[in-house]
């Protein structure tokens, strides 16, 4: 069912990204060409109403979290985005999809208070710790304090690597591993 025109734009549009961007992009698009396809729909033929029933379809029937859905739906809004710059198409039949709506955080990023909880009660029980070596990290001081923190061990010196929601942050020194 792929034509070389449909062949074309997929590789100009996974030209634009690289490395493991590309790959998730490809898998992204993937999905959207096999919904086209079981449904005998030329993609570069989509008008509006068939990619309401694709985010409809990825909602209700594939059960996606919003997130998914969103990320999924960008890819091939993308798609025609690029199809609509090189001349495929006059317009993007996703311009005026209506997209889901994703909360702004993720409920599933990071530990819950009591999985945290749970992994310093187990890290409290577990034998003597040894002393600083290198890579070494420790869950103590990946409690986060208005972002996410590890720890590591460089040159013997225990250091705590911050990362903030904006991604800014920095090392600062802190309790050896072994001291908590």
């Amino acid at each position: 069912m792929f034509t070389d025109q449909l062949r074309l734009a997929v590789a100009a549009y996974l030209a634009r990204f690289k490395g493991s961007s590309r790959e998730h992009t490809a898998s992204d698009l993937r999905c959207f060409l096999a919904w086209c396809a079981q449904r005998g729909l030329d993609p570069l033929a989509a008008r509006r109403p068939h990619l309401e029933l694709y985010i409809r379809w990825m909602q209700e029937v594939r059960r996606f979290k919003p997130s998914t859905v969103s990320r999924r739906f960008s890819v091939a809004a993308g798609f025609y985005r690029t199809c609509v710059i090189d001349g495929l198409l006059e317009h993007s039949p996703a311009q005026h999809v209506r997209r889901p709506s994703v909360p702004p955080e993720s409920p599933t990023l990071g530990f819950t208070h009591l999985q945290f909880e749970a992994l310093l009660t187990a890290a409290a029980a577990s034998p003597a710790p040894r002393p600083c070596s290198e890579g070494r990290s420790a869950p103590a001081l990946l409690a986060p304090a208005g972002g996410s923190s590890g720890g590591y061990c460089t040159g013997g010196t225990w250091r705590t690597a911050r990362q903030s929601a904006a991604g800014t942050g920095g090392a600062e020194r802190g309790p050896r591993p072994d001291a908590l």
